[in-house]
């Protein structure tokens, strides 16, 4: 006898051949009550098993979600994750810096002004390194532009923007060297960007050819970004080939009273001219000594110097005269000096030399000279009346 279930919960039964009268088959007929208690045992048998099938799979599925959780807490607290020296030859662009001791990206470092500055690495993976980390870095948009800028300088000719400026109509040239020239002008006299199309709207009528495109504030933002990021990779250049250089940095707030760090680097260029360029505008995260320091470190990084590069080069550094700039203990120069003594090779950095800044030094010789002079303090006075008579009064016609 064998028996089977249909999808509707029907039973039916196939009987063997002991079962068959001699004048035909008895399938599909109503069989004794023997017959019938074989079937309920195998049905109740086959029931119970089932159920306790079932609850041997939720005891499984428990078990291995405890095997994760386990896992994951290990993983977080206890498991070390070692540097693979097969990722080096997988990623090519990643190095291993055996001085700091951590994993980073080799051309996103030679670009500041392109990489991700939050990038895990671009800052440097020192423990629990993670292949899905250094996948991560190789798919997204700040690594592929630095890949892309690399490629371009190594084959300048398959450039998109070279190709596409030989394509361009050489009468458009000088057009865009006008706009260029004009949102240059803007940048440098502080005039509003609203501004510019009016500019435009005087250059045509005195003559110039001024073209119907890119007439707006909104074009000129974007070539004022292009030339600053061109002043500023032609600055990274200079920094880069210079043998020496001093740092100039002094704060102040703007007008939302955020702390900013004015940050200029100088240095002796390839003809022996003594230059001085901006580095960088930095909002400081706090205004104690080491939130100054901080932010001159990371105006210094926009133009590609990083603290090994600083360590080696640096020689000088000017400041006014405040305490949290100057002072012996912990002052933001004495931390960079501390900084800097931590690299080993550098042979001035036992000889760095720190100049207070001499025109705040001239302004506070004339306070001091002022407070025994009646003669001065009068003097200040007139002067500050004439200033503030000017300063606050309406506009006459």
């Amino acid at each position: 006898m064998k028996c089977r279930f249909t999808g509707f919960g029907i039973i039916y039964v196939r009987v063997g051949p002991c079962f068959r009268h001699d004048t035909g088959s008895l399938r599909g007929r109503l069989f004794s009550s023997a017959i019938m208690s074989d079937i309920r045992k195998l049905l109740s048998y086959s029931f119970s098993k089932g159920k306790q099938g079932g609850n041997d799979d939720k005891d499984a599925s428990k078990k291995a979600e405890k095997r994760k959780a386990d896992q994951r807490s290990y993983d977080k607290t206890k498991r070390k994750r070692l540097l693979k020296t097969s990722w080096l030859s997988e990623f090519d662009w990643a190095i291993y810096d055996e001085h700091e001791n951590a994993l980073f990206c080799r051309i996103c470092k030679r670009f500041p002004t392109l990489r991700d500055p939050d990038s895990s690495l671009v800052k440097g993976i020192r423990e629990n390194y993670r292949k899905e980390t250094v996948k991560f870095h190789r798919k997204s948009i700040k690594h592929i532009k630095c890949i892309e800028h690399e490629h371009v300088l190594r084959k300048p000719h398959t450039s998109k923007i070279v190709q596409s400026a030989q394509k361009a109509d050489e009468k458009n040239s000088p057009v865009y060297e006008k706009l260029f020239n004009t949102a240059y002008y803007v940048a440098i006299e502080g005039v509003p960007m609203t501004q510019f199309p009016k500019l435009l709207e005087l250059q045509e009528k005195n003559g110039v050819n001024i073209g119907s495109n890119y007439r707006n504030n909104h074009a000129c933002s974007d070539f004022i970004e292009s030339i600053a990021e061109n002043l500023k990779s032609v600055a990274t250049k200079d920094f880069e080939n210079a043998r020496f250089i001093s740092i100039l940095s002094d704060g102040s707030t703007d007008k939302s009273v955020q702390e900013q760090e004015i940050v200029y680097v100088r240095y002796v260029d390839a003809s022996g001219h003594v230059c001085t360029k901006l580095a960088d505008i930095v909002a400081l995260d706090h205004g104690h000594s080491q939130g100054v320091k901080a932010g001159i470190f990371k105006g210094l990084e926009t133009v590609g110097m990083t603290e090994e590069v600083i360590s080696n080069k640096l020689i000088g550094i000017d400041t006014d005269g405040a305490s949290v700039n100057m002072g012996s203990k912990s002052g933001a120069v004495k931390l960079i000096i501390d900084n800097v003594k931590t690299y080993k090779g550098n042979a001035c950095q036992n000889y760095i030399t720190v100049v207070h800044c001499v025109a705040h030094n001239l302004e506070l010789a004339v306070c001091d000279a002022k407070k025994d002079c009646a003669y001065l303090k009068r003097f200040e006075e007139v002067l500050k009346g004439i200033f503030h008579f000017y300063y606050y009064s309406s506009n006459k016609t």
